[in-house]
């Protein structure tokens, strides 16, 4: 069964460049682990985390555009919520005033 997967696989990328197919893989693989890793430090760095979040959704759609369309759009949203979770520099600096 898994010859004939394989062989009907290889008769559907026959006029395909398969080392094109292979790099985009290997770059989607690398940008979801770098949205993972985003949404693994939002907490503890919300601007770091926003930054790999875009960064993997911008380069996500450019790379594989209609196969990111699934899960493409969680990472922007994801790198909003981890932008507006930031602490707000103006309340720390309002606090330090009020404190001297």
């Amino acid at each position: 069964m898994a010859a004939v997967t394989a062989g009907g696989l290889w008769r559907q990328l026959e006029g395909v460049d398969v080392w094109l197919v292979a790099g985009q893989f290997i770059v989607a693989l690398v940008l979801l682990l770098l949205g993972v890793r985003g949404a693994t430090i939002a907490r503890m760095a919300p601007m770091r985390a926003a930054v790999y979040l875009a960064i993997a959704g911008i380069a996500g759609w450019v790379t594989i555009s209609r196969f990111w369309l699934l899960f493409g759009p969680f990472y922007f949203v994801g790198a909003l919520l981890a932008w507006l979770g930031r602490p707000r520099e103006s309340s720390h600096s309002e606090e330090r005033v009020q404190s001297i």
